[in-house]
């Protein structure tokens, strides 16, 4: 009973402390809060950054930063061949100088492969001419390419089917440098004044090969009504069925998307009772 009695005493004395602030205190405070907490998301964010740049034009030309033209610091160990850039090492960078001859927003394209059978993402820095441009370029993610060791799901002496090991395939991949975190649907948008440049990419964890990288415009998606009236008037396959199931893809971004068995819906392919 005296907890009770002191904690009632303690929320009359704050009902009346609360009650004699000035009108409006209550809400400027929490509207400075709200300000300051947008203040620390946005100051050197991608976001703050597209709004700076966002009336800048796209030139339409295109630089090929090739893997030939590349230049390797002396912790780097790699190797060229055939103008294809084997970084064997985790560390070091590798880094291009050119000239640009307009000013303007390019996007960022890279041709790589992985180089391992470790299932760990390649990871990067990239900096333009010696800074990144904003916190989400510290560390660019390239994913690796998995599959299914085996053409075939394997069965165990009951039928039922067994998960089948993932292994890493060297496949070459084109990416727009982008988000990560699937925050920005768009690639990074990166201001570049007409002149001389230097971008360096800097080793975080894993070797890679890497053939060029780019320098281009890049073309957002057509809504649905454009190209709906695009392809008007051209055949509708509609009451064509093709049904292609989940657990035969071929390839995968990561080792964690593996065919798995489920009874929650009877619709579920294939169905059984009994096995898995």
């Amino acid at each position: 009973m005296k907890k009770l009695a002191f904690v009632t005493v303690l929320c009359v004395i704050f009902s009346y402390l609360f009650s004699m602030l000035p009108a409006g205190a209550v809400e400027n405070d929490i509207n400075v809060q709200k300000t300051t907490l947008d203040y620390l998301v946005q100051e050197g964010s991608y976001s703050e950054y597209k709004k700076k740049y966002e009336s800048e034009n796209c030139p339409a030309d295109e630089v090929t930063l090739s893997a030939e033209r590349a230049i390797c610091s002396d912790d780097t160990k790699s190797e060229l061949k055939d103008g294809i850039l084997q970084w064997n090492s985790e560390t070091g960078s590798i880094s291009w100088t050119f000239q640009l001859q307009e000013s303007g927003i390019r996007y960022l394209k890279l041709r790589y492969c992985s180089l391992n059978s470790s299932f760990t993402d390649i990871r990067r820095t990239i900096l333009i001419d010696g800074k990144t441009p904003f916190q989400e370029m510290e560390q660019s993610v390239f994913s690796k390419v998995c599959k299914n060791r085996d053409d075939m799901i394997k069965t165990d002496n009951q039928g039922n089917q067994l998960r089948p090991t993932q292994v890493v395939t060297h496949v070459w991949q084109e990416v727009w440098i982008r988000d990560d975190e699937g925050i920005f649907p768009d690639p990074f948008g990166i201001y570049f004044e007409a002149g001389q440049h230097t971008i360096e990419i800097i080793g975080i964890s894993q070797p890679m090969q890497l053939e060029w990288l780019k320098l281009c415009s890049y073309h957002h998606a057509d809504s649905y009504d454009t190209y709906a009236v695009r392809v008007a008037g051209k055949p509708d396959n509609a009451s064509k069925e093709v049904r292609i199931q989940g657990e035969s893809a071929d390839l995968k971004s990561s080792p964690s998307l593996y065919p798995v068995y489920s009874r929650d819906n009877c619709y579920n392919e294939p169905f059984s009772v009994k096995n898995t």
